[in-house]
């Protein structure tokens, strides 16, 4: 996680590089401008971005944000598909790791701030938690814990122009509030998990889904 975490703040830095030096020689050279190649103006971005803070349920977590696409046009914000990739640390019971695949039609309430709705999907696993699905005296074989789960909830974005002597490349910082609905008693289709600590067969308040907060930092292109 930390070589990927470098990889992306390497790319952010090449790519802000790369365009802020074609800037500054069309600047001193505005004739050129004509000869450049541009590309067609469109409201469509791609992105990645890092979390360096999350928190749920007490456990500080921090994730990769391995694919966002964006469209903005006028008042309207809206982040199409964002998928992250993370992992929470200091539960009593160990680490938690997730896949979240979300969606924020945004509206921007000022130049460079955004607010809106959340939706999306959530795939959590936790390696330290041993658990088996049964139904009618039939159990399966003993693995980790993992399931699925619909998020909701808001976001506020604040952006930031970069510039460029194309489309302009963006920094967005946001901040969000997820509820999380994953089941820790049953299965979709109707099978009850039995947890191998015992305890959380009485309390699953340890894995139980919760309120998460994230801070995010993207790099829109």
């Amino acid at each position: 996680m930390a070589k990927m975490f470098r990889l992306l703040f390497i790319l952010l830095l090449a790519s802000h590089s790369s365009s802020s030096q074609a800037e500054s020689v069309l600047d001193t050279f505005p004739a050129l401008k004509k000869f450049v190649a541009t590309e067609r103006q469109t409201n469509l971005y791609f992105g990645f971005g890092l979390n360096p803070f999350s928190i749920v349920n007490s456990k500080i977590g921090f994730s990769a944000s391995l694919f966002q696409l964006h469209w903005i046009k006028d008042r309207y914000d809206f982040e199409l598909l964002n998928a992250s990739f993370g992992s929470f640390f200091g539960g009593k019971l160990g680490s938690e790791q997730f896949f979240l695949v979300r969606a924020a039609p945004k509206y921007k309430v000022f130049k460079n701030v955004s607010i809106g709705p959340i939706i999306g999907m959530e795939f959590v696993h936790f390696p330290d938690v041993s658990a088996q699905i049964t139904k009618n005296n039939l159990y399966s074989p003993s693995s980790d814990f993992s399931t699925v789960g619909a998020v909701y909830g808001a976001t506020l974005s604040q952006t930031f122009d970069l510039g460029s002597y194309q489309k302009a490349n963006l920094l967005r910082i946001s901040e969000s509030v997820l509820q999380e609905t994953y089941s820790v008693k049953n299965t979709n289709n109707g099978w009850s998990y039995y947890y191998q600590d015992n305890s959380l067969n009485g309390d699953p308040a340890a894995i139980a889904p919760n309120l998460m907060f994230m801070l995010e930092v993207s790099y829109l292109f």
